[in-house]
């Protein structure tokens, strides 16, 4: 189970400029450095003129700030909050920055808290959510009625010694056991947890500009790697188009296989059909020449024959005619 911190500050308030300056801060009437520009503060108790309300509480119990004694506390400032964590738990579903149903159940018990134990003493309330982390002011004007003289005082003292302050501590800190996902503690006589609210700022804008030095390196460091994202996306790219125009290619010398192959295969069939066809043809061709040949040369050599008889004849009839015949002889 995961341990939240408690947080509650308080500050006292002394003159009317400081009330001014608180006023202008709650209500966002002055730049604040570590909110955001859109100012996203929720006023649940209070105008937007903290010294009218304060005056006006003080003259409604026959009282009044010219009246005061020297150095007298006016009025006093609470800063209640949770540790981060507590906000940043899973879904960030509020604001975008925030979980929330932790968000909603801190403002509640902390908005309940504070109206049961100061009642109409508290003149102000406002939630700020442009910060860093979600937190309440309260301004609280620590009157009492005097039994003695039956009159209302200011005794900041009654409601905010070292006593009271411990236990308002444990106090608020109690207001969140209800929720049992968490375990919430705060630690016991901290002076830390005391510090005034001017303190508790410029420790927030220190941390501030730390996470923003910080930031920037990892902003730098998410700008290297977008960078090599890119350029591995286009490599990839890239590859992808030359892979793409290797299978196009590949694709079509497929094809042309392809019809080439279809083409030999009709050849083949119609060359196996008229083969026969062409053979016969051939073979009568040849014999035919075959024939005449022989039949040439048959016919040339019986001339050649006859010729050379009649040749031989006539060159042995003059022979014949010179010869006489032989006389027998006499008994």
């Amino acid at each position: 189970m995961k341990t939240i911190k408690t947080i509650i500050r308080t500050e006292k308030i002394k003159t009317i400029q400081q009330l001014h300056n608180v006023g202008a801060h709650n209500n966002r009437l002055k730049d604040v450095p570590n909110a955001s520009p859109n100012h996203d503060i929720k006023r649940l108790i209070g105008t937007t003129n903290l010294v009218f309300d304060v005056k006006k509480y003080l003259e409604k119990h026959d009282l009044s700030i010219g009246g005061l004694r020297k150095n007298a506390v006016i009025c006093n400032e609470l800063l209640l909050t949770l540790s981060p964590e507590y906000f940043d738990e899973n879904e960030l579903d509020f604001k975008n920055k925030f979980n929330k149903k932790n968000t909603l159940d801190f403002i509640k018990k902390a908005k309940d808290f504070l109206i049961n134990k100061y009642g109409n003493k508290l003149v102000h309330l406002s939630v700020h959510l442009d910060e860093s982390t979600p937190h309440i002011h309260a301004v609280v004007v620590p009157t009492y009625l005097d039994n003695v003289s039956g009159k209302h005082k200011l005794a900041a003292k009654r409601f905010f010694d070292r006593s009271d302050l411990q236990l308002l501590q444990k106090e608020y800190c109690e207001t969140f056991k209800s929720i049992k996902e968490y375990k919430f503690s705060y630690q016991e006589k901290s002076t830390a947890k005391h510090q005034d609210l001017k303190s508790f700022y410029k420790n927030l804008d220190d941390t501030k500009k730390a996470l923003t030095v910080e930031a920037v390196g990892l902003k730098q460091r998410v700008q290297l790697l977008e960078n090599k994202n890119k350029a591995l996306i286009q490599e990839v790219k890239s590859s992808f188009i030359e892979k793409v125009n290797l299978t196009d290619e590949l694709i079509t010398e497929q094809e042309k296989v392809i019809k080439l192959e279809s083409f030999i295969t009709k050849t083949l069939m119609i060359v196996e059909k008229v083969a026969p066809l062409i053979i016969n043809k051939l073979r009568n061709i040849f014999i035919k020449k075959d024939n005449n040949f022989f039949n040439k040369y048959l016919d040339k050599k019986r001339a050649n024959k006859k010729e050379h008889k009649n040749t031989v004849n006539k060159s042995e009839q003059p022979r014949n005619s010179i010869i006489k015949p032989k006389s027998k002889p006499s008994d």
